[in-house]
């Protein structure tokens, strides 16, 4: 066989098995798309109309960092990020509303699977986007 033929056996078995590879590598990408279901995503928040937002654990689901199933996250003060569990019992979720003297959210933070506390920043965020509508509804000052 010359190396000048266009469409020799080798070539057509290597063109081939690519071809097959690529076949089976989207035919497992798509099964893996369809594995996901409903129940693993997310439901969406509505967006934010004031400085209270009820939040459940169906919205955040893998990154739920509380032992509770449900809370109230709440912007006071201006900038003091807060969340609310269902015993009534106020935790802080940032600096300043530790510093305000909100109780430190240890006992209602959940772990996750290697033990490790699940981090409050996603929760933190969608609380700080509370304060930042707060802070577009406030009337602002008119020069006398």
């Amino acid at each position: 066989m010359s190396r000048t033929e266009p469409f020799s056996t080798r070539r057509r078995f290597r063109t081939g098995g690519l071809l097959l590879v690529c076949v089976a590598a989207v035919a497992t990408l798509a099964a893996c798309g369809e594995a996901v279901s409903d129940a693993d995503k997310p439901v969406p928040l509505p967006s934010p109309t004031g400085t209270r937002q009820e939040v459940r654990k169906e919205n955040l689901l893998h990154v739920w960092p509380l032992t509770v199933d449900r809370a109230v996250m709440e912007c006071r003060g201006g900038d003091q990020a807060v969340v609310t569990v269902p015993d009534g019992t106020v935790y802080a979720l940032n600096d300043r509303a530790a510093a305000a003297g909100y109780a430190d959210p240890r006992p209602v933070r959940a772990k996750g699977e290697n033990g490790d506390e699940i981090s409050l920043g996603p929760m933190l965020s969608r609380t700080l986007k509370l304060c930042r509508a707060q802070q577009e509804q406030a009337p602002t000052a008119r020069p006398s």
